[in-house]
């Protein structure tokens, strides 16, 4: 089809006196469905061809779907290719056709009937165009300037059309209004925006609504927010504030996201950080408002705050470490001090002190040094303290100055330190010794059997006790010498009673 203007004249039926004139009259007068062209059926047994079609609505000024559908018609005995079918749309209704398939407010384009001059926001060119005396309107007309609510459309050419919706007052938008661009030539000009849900419930992938409210004048600006509906330009908000004066000349660029109106010259607006600030109408900042700056004055003291107990915490923590490794060089002083000490005690004096850590590394048995054997290999203990009640030492209730013989060099008895000594003493629960039970070796069967003996040496049990690791399992090197697995018993801490095979009687 050819590009032209659109022409606003009403549409003009053919005379009627060619084949085509009255084929394309009856089609007129039969009108068009809702989102469709015109249809021009060839129910004649005529053979037309879609040039001569085509070349009336040229000069018509129509244009025509380049898909038609065509029969087969006999001629003199022959047959012969027609056109049947044939779709076309006079170029003054072709704004109709294309609000049909834009508008999204139920309207339709038979309720297009007013012209007017409207305010059209061009997202790309960042400005109102005043669209004059050509915009097709459903709504009113006052003054030349549509106003209500409605919605309306806008041919610039052949390929173009500006639609928009919403409540205007005196061809502005007083509420939120839509502005589309729709070129027809694309194959996403009749889709859905981005944003809206289509009847299959998907999103939609075509041009998006740019969504624009304009409000009241004040001091010869408006406060003006854009909503790009399609979310297309990265990186930056989808809704922004400007302002608009009463030409439709955007004076300040939307870029704010949030603004209020002009008072003496200055407004409020809130910046790309979430600041609220003074604008002037150049949109040059200004000053900070006091509700601002009180925020930035809270939240300078809250950093304060913030940065104090950081710096307290850190003096703190240095305290502690200091402390801490005072304490550490103090215990390790003490250590080398006692480790000094140790060198020049004589250990095998009556009244030395030592002390059986049990296997707990808690608790202690405290005792003083009375004799020892001759090789040295066992002492004699008199207890001082035992912090625990049931403590027991080879099966028997320890009782504070009970005396006991020991492994020199097993067990873990060592020279006590004053802190093993202070622990000791600060918690003896010791209690007296249960008086010793007397055990017979002779034991009368349940059955009435022959008696049984036990054996004297294992006292029963069929293994004896190892005397090198006091059944330990492990052989003591030395106050100052490591341990090692007990050689006699090889770490099992007892060895059968050879004297009853290991049956413990007879």
């Amino acid at each position: 089809s050819e590009n032209g203007w659109m022409s606003t004249d009403p549409v003009t039926l053919p005379s009627g006196k060619t084949w085509e004139d009255k084929h394309f009259r009856e089609a007129l007068m039969k009108g068009r469905d809702y989102k469709g062209y015109y249809v021009l059926v060839n129910e004649d047994k005529k053979v037309v061809k879609v040039e001569d079609l085509t070349a009336f609505c040229r000069t018509h000024n129509y244009r025509w779907n380049d898909k038609y559908t065509t029969k087969e018609i006999a001629k003199f005995g022959d047959k012969a290719t027609s056109v049947y079918k044939f779709e076309f749309i006079p170029k003054s209704e072709y704004s109709h056709y294309v609000f049909d398939w834009t508008d999204r407010t139920a309207s339709r384009g038979s309720q297009l009937k007013n012209k007017g001059t409207v305010y059209f926001y061009d997202a790309e060119a960042n400005q109102f165009l005043r669209l004059e005396n050509r915009a097709l309107w459903t709504g009113d007309v006052v003054d030349g300037l549509i106003d209500g609510t409605g919605a309306g459309i806008w041919q610039k050419d052949d390929r173009l059309f500006y639609y928009f919706s919403g409540t205007f007052n005196r061809g502005f938008p007083v509420g939120k209004a839509k502005y589309r661009i729709v070129d027809i030539d694309a194959n996403v000009a009749w889709r859905y925006s981005p944003k809206e849900k289509m009847p299959s419930g998907k999103q939609g992938d075509g041009p998006p609504f740019r969504e624009v409210e304009v409000g009241r004048m004040n001091e010869g600006f408006a406060t003006f927010r854009y909503l790009d509906d399609g979310g297309v330009r990265t990186g930056s908000p989808s809704e922004l504030y400007g302002y608009v004066d009463q030409n439709g000349i955007i004076m300040v660029k939307p870029t704010y996201k949030s603004a209020s109106a002009f008072n003496n010259g200055r407004a409020v607006a809130r910046n790309d950080k979430g600041e609220e600030i003074y604008i002037n109408k150049t949109g040059q900042f200004v000053d900070y408002t006091d509700g601002q700056k009180r925020i930035f004055a809270e939240k300078k003291a809250e950093e304060n705050r913030i940065k104090a107990e950081q710096e307290r915490q850190r003096l703190l923590a240095e305290q502690k470490a200091a402390e801490e490794r005072r304490a550490a060089e103090a215990k390790e002083a003490a250590f080398k001090r006692r480790i000094e000490a140790n060198k020049n005690t004589k250990l095998w004096s009556r009244g030395c002190r030592l002390a059986y850590r049990y296997p707990n590394g808690n608790e202690y048995i405290l005792g003083t040094l009375e004799e020892w054997s001759e090789n040295r290999s066992r002492v004699k203990i008199k207890i001082v303290a035992s912090p625990s009640a049931t403590r027991t030492y080879k099966g028997d209730l320890l009782e504070k100055n009970n005396t006991i013989w020991v492994s020199a060099h097993n067990e873990g008895w060592h020279l006590a330190l004053d802190e093993e000594i202070s622990a000791a003493l600060g918690n003896d629960n010791s209690i007296k010794r249960e008086e010793p039970r007397v055990i017979t070796n002779t034991v009368v069967q349940k059955d009435n059997s022959p008696k049984w003996t036990r054996c004297y040496s294992c006292g029963g049990k069929g293994r004896i006790e190892c005397s090198t690791c006091d059944g330990t399992g492990i052989e003591k090197g030395g106050w100052f010498s490591d341990d090692k697995v007990c050689s006699n018993c090889n770490g099992a801490g007892s060895y059968r009673c050879s004297s009853c095979s290991g049956k413990g009687g007879w």
